[in-house]
């Protein structure tokens, strides 16, 4: 009379099937689909890049807030 039924299976089988294949999908699409990573995510890069917006001065900081630290 206590005995649990075995209907839980099937929804946790289905989610596990469906989790194990996008993990796939994922796995397959980062190996023929993104190319490699751009130059410009090398830290040489961002570091020269940042130097260069800092010497610009670009999107500077007007107003109230440039008395804060």
């Amino acid at each position: 009379m206590n005995r649990s039924t075995n209907e839980w299976k099937m929804p946790v089988g289905a989610a596990m099937f469906f989790t194990g294949f996008r993990a796939f999908v994922i796995i397959w699409e980062k190996h023929h689909v993104d190319g490699p990573i751009p130059h410009t995510f090398d830290k040489e890069w961002v570091a020269t890049q940042t130097k260069r917006m800092l010497d610009m001065k670009v999107n500077p900081v007007q107003g109230f807030t440039t008395k804060w630290d």
